[in-house]
């Protein structure tokens, strides 16, 4: 389920956002520059399980996921992605409320 935030105005909802999932985000910008999950988990020595638990949306960005973007994508920072995902966060608990 992707969250979407309901704006408000008065009564009347006036504009719907939707943002992808953290994952499904690391996976467009791997997908841009040629690369796949495996070369993020296999470049940067990270767990599989905790890779694909944190794609498959079922725990947050782990710092060292953040890092291994940074290492094999220089232009995207460790803090963009950790505030990206603090962001999507709050929207999933929001949209399940």
């Amino acid at each position: 389920m992707i969250p979407s935030i309901q704006l408000l105005c008065g009564r009347e909802k006036i504009m719907v956002i939707t943002i992808l999932s953290t994952g499904d985000m690391v996976r467009a910008y791997l997908s841009s520059n040629g690369l796949t999950v495996s070369d993020l988990i296999r470049e940067n020595g990270l767990s599989r399980e905790t890779v694909n638990f944190f794609m498959e949306d079922k725990i947050k960005m782990p710092s060292s996921v953040a890092i291994g973007m940074h290492s094999l994508l220089p232009d995207i920072s460790e803090e963009f992605l950790i505030g990206y995902d603090a962001k999507y966060q709050l929207q999933k608990v929001k949209s399940d409320k």
